[in-house]
């Protein structure tokens, strides 16, 4: 089944995707483009990204001993970003299985949906 597909037919089914590592092991923190909206927005590039994956409908499950760290993810639940915000972010996928999404994942495959999350487009 093609990566589209599953994503409509989980979300049909109202099976929320999750995100494991949505911080993808930190690889993404230091992207110039992550860290121009974190900074855009007064917040970590960790809030961003999580953020930015809550704000597309994903549950992330990120981790944290740091009571800091703890309030900052819970934090990160204010951000609103724009359509183009959430599409930049969404075309920093490298294709590898560490960072954002598996390789199969094409963001040209989705639109943004006004309420949040992604739909698959026509």
């Amino acid at each position: 089944m093609q990566t589209r597909d599953a994503w409509a037919h989980s979300i049909k089914l109202g099976i929320l995707p999750q995100a494991w590592g949505p911080l993808g092991k930190g690889n993404a923190l230091s992207h110039p483009t992550v860290l121009a909206l974190a900074k855009k927005y007064g917040i970590t590039p960790a809030q961003l990204l999580l953020g930015w994956e809550l704000q597309l409908g994903f549950c992330v499950i990120p981790k944290s001993k740091s009571p800091k760290r703890l309030q900052e993810n819970l934090d990160a639940v204010r951000l609103t970003l724009t359509e183009a915000e959430l599409l930049a972010l969404a075309e920093l996928n490298t294709g590898k299985t560490d960072r954002f999404y598996p390789y199969e994942f094409n963001p040209n495959c989705f639109g943004i949906i006004p309420e949040g999350g992604l739909r698959p487009r026509d």
